[in-house]
């Protein structure tokens, strides 16, 4: 683990709107836990950047799955906040609920200045590569949040580092100042923008709006806007998750898809590893729920909750197909084990070592495999498994 990674304990005062003054405590004991096994930390924990200073919080929810790919939402707060109180909003705890990675920044500012937004930014990304490094990350699904002057945060860190966030929600965002100059050519970027204000909101916002929709829209983004009825100056959660829980679901269907797609080309002997580890990160999961579309629900919501549902159509369906061939391949990893464990004898012991890191070499997306020739092993010749010796 990084050391810049700063184990905390988390006081009562901080989680005063979570269900959580004992959560935190089992939290603080599973980092404890964690440290000594050098395992990914679960729970809330904070990392100071090391070029402001500032307290940069984290929630891996306590569910994690180190076997499935996972979201990153990163939620910048607005004036007079900061990253634990944005931790306890409703946008950060739907990320957690929902078994991303909730990540709330600290920024700050005084007057009419952003003092330090674009170092936050740049020091986030540094955050990014330890999540990314101790995690299994959904790289496409990496999205960069901000509400009112968190905007500065989230708009710097999504149009500064296209290679790391996929999404943008945008949130009564200010807008000022963070757009490209005019005269820079718009190029093609396939990654979808939200930008959502409530319609009496803070006079600044209503200017800066539909500046910064209309910016994405011409850089060549998928950009959807959104005026609430009624709605102030406020973070929008409800739209906001419509929102991403399409986006999420559409990627989840398509890259299914693409994989039983690719899948048909794997269907020879000796494919079967091949086979699963295409088809590994989609074992272990249940197909997302269908959502409920009111008669009284907000447009947009509605809106949103109609084409994830739309896109659940035959997901559930892919998903029993990638189970039943990943199964078949599993299957022959282990009849090729039970093989080839009656060849082996002690006296054979050099052979099977070479074997058995070819085996789990080969299987190496199948976790459970490896552990069993590995187990394998050990109970033949009473030893662990040995690493091979790197070639020079």
């Amino acid at each position: 683990m990084c050391r810049h990674l700063v184990v905390v304990m988390v006081v009562m005062a901080l989680l005063v709107t979570l269900p959580a003054v004992a959560y935190g405590q089992q939290a603080g004991a599973a980092e404890a836990e964690a440290e000594q096994n050098d395992e990914p930390k679960l729970g809330l924990w904070m990392w100071k950047g090391p070029q402001t200073g500032n307290e940069h919080w984290v929630h891996v929810p306590e569910n994690y799955d180190a076997s499935r790919p996972t979201p990153i939402l990163v939620m910048s707060h607005g004036i007079r906040s900061s990253g634990a109180g944005m931790m306890r909003g409703a946008t950060c705890r739907g990320a957690v609920a929902r078994g991303w990675i909730a990540v709330a920044p600290t920024w700050k500012f005084e007057g009419n200045r952003d003092l330090d937004s674009s170092k936050v930014a740049d020091e986030l990304i540094e955050l990014m590569k330890q999540l990314v490094a101790d995690y299994n990350i959904d790289r496409r699904l990496i999205v960069s949040s901000g509400f009112s002057g968190g905007g500065g945060v989230s708009i710097r860190s999504f149009t500064r580092f296209p290679d790391v966030y996929t999404v943008l929600a945008s949130q009564s965002s200010n807008f000022f100042g963070v757009s490209t100059p005019a005269s820079r050519q718009a190029g093609p970027d396939r990654r979808p923008v939200l930008v959502v204000w409530g319609e009496n909101d803070h006079p600044l916002i209503l200017n800066e709006g539909p500046r910064e929709r209309d910016h994405f829209t011409r850089k060549g983004n998928p950009t959807d806007s959104y005026v609430v009825p009624g709605g102030r100056h406020q973070p929008f959660p409800q739209q906001t998750w419509a929102w991403l829980d399409a986006i999420a679901v559409s990627l989840r269907a398509s890259d299914l898809a693409e994989a039983l797609k690719l899948s048909v080309r794997l269907r020879g002997a000796g494919s079967e590893p091949r086979l699963a580890a295409l088809l590994a990160p989609f074992q272990g999961g249940e197909a997302p729920q269908e959502k409920p579309i009111a008669d009284d629900a907000d447009p947009f919501v509605k809106q949103w909750h109609a084409k994830h549902n739309e896109k659940l159509e035959g997901l559930a369906e892919n998903m029993e197909k990638a189970k039943e061939l990943y199964d078949q391949a599993l299957a022959e990893g282990r009849r090729q084990l039970a093989e080839t464990g009656e060849k082996f004898t002690t006296d054979a012991k050099q052979d099977h070592i070479r074997w058995a890191r070819q085996f789990a070499v080969r299987w190496s997306s199948v976790p459970e495999l490896v552990a069993e020739v590995e187990a394998a092993f050990e109970k033949l010749h009473g030893e662990k498994l040995p690493e091979l010796p790197r070639r020079r």
